[in-house]
């Protein structure tokens, strides 16, 4: 699968990913910020992730929290959720009743740019 990606000089390229089972349910996303540098993904790494993936604990995930977007690492417990951080600087997200979640997808590709 080919991805057009908009360069810095605003040029496009395309990028040969690894294939997708289902290209259908597979959408491209920015990271912005730092809560997730020990996973290795810095900011304006651009990550794909499968809708029809189901999430697991222990998976990175895109995900939609009282209306703003962030990507966390999904834990489970045995009475809770909780979205972590992968930077210990940023407090775990547990999700509660009055908590609005939507998972977007799973990550399962991460781009990163030489130098990030």
């Amino acid at each position: 699968m080919s991805v057009p990606v908009a360069a810095e000089s605003r040029t496009a390229i395309a990028l040969s990913l690894p294939r997708q089972d289902n290209n259908t349910t597979t959408f491209s996303y920015c990271m912005e910020g730092d809560s997730m540098v020990q996973a290795h993904i810095p900011h304006g790494a651009l990550l794909i992730a499968d809708r029809s993936v189901q999430p697991q604990s222990g998976m990175i995930v895109v995900a939609e929290v009282d209306g703003k977007m962030t990507v966390r690492r999904l834990v489970r417990t045995r009475k809770l959720l909780v979205l972590h951080a992968d930077n210990p600087a940023y407090r775990p997200m547990p999700v509660t009743a009055d908590t609005q979640l939507r998972i977007h997808g799973v990550v399962t590709t991460i781009i990163i740019r030489p130098g990030s």
